[in-house]
């Protein structure tokens, strides 16, 4: 898992809730992703955790990633 099962974002769910985690999504940052992720699979996690869902890639162009398609 490429989050280690962590929240993705830097966001303490134990201090805080679920609801609360949704409002501030929005201006959380995404933690750094663990070193053993080649940085092919980083840009596509990162592409497919954008925040503005114009921007994040569709199903179509995830299946079309090289780490994907491989």
């Amino acid at each position: 898992m490429a989050s280690g099962g962590q929240f993705p974002y830097d966001y303490d769910i134990h201090r805080g809730n679920m609801h609360d985690y949704a409002d501030k999504l929005k201006t959380l940052e995404l933690k750094q992703m663990p070193e053993y992720l080649s940085a092919e699979c980083k840009c596509l996690i990162s592409q497919m955790l954008e925040k503005d869902p114009q921007k994040r890639p569709n199903i179509l162009k995830v299946l079309q990633t090289g780490i994907i398609s491989q």
